[in-house]
């Protein structure tokens, strides 16, 4: 799991996550508390950052980037080229199942595996 919090809230993500039967290898943060106190998160920044995280743990079954504020939609696709795994992030795929709660499809092709699917 890559995200963009410091070590206590990452680690608070973990908590939840494993309390739901998430099995979690790594977890690293960027260690932002305040987006206002730097420059923004360059998209390359972020993946190569993601790809380092990936490469901590190559076995798992997936890669989690966490935080709303980061802009990983374009990323999603390169990121599992990259890691040959899906790719999950918070914006991007809480709308996704927003949209199928609707009962849409929330298919969008091009930005990854899961937002592909029907």
């Amino acid at each position: 799991m890559a995200t963009a919090y410091n070590e206590e809230v990452s680690s608070r993500l973990r908590a939840f996550l494993e309390e739901h039967g998430f099995e979690v290898l790594v977890v690293k943060g960027m260690g932002i508390e305040r987006f206002e106190d730097r420059p923004p998160v360059t998209s390359q920044e972020l993946l190569d950052f993601s790809a380092r995280v990936w490469k901590l743990a190559p076995k798992s079954d997936a890669l989690l980037i966490s935080c709303g504020a980061l802009k990983t939609l374009e990323l999603l696709a390169p990121l599992e080229e990259q890691c040959k795994v899906p790719v999950v992030s918070s914006l991007p795929h809480a709308l996704w199942a927003g949209v199928r709660l609707l009962g849409l499809s929330g298919r969008a092709p091009g930005y990854g595996s899961l937002l592909s699917r029907n």
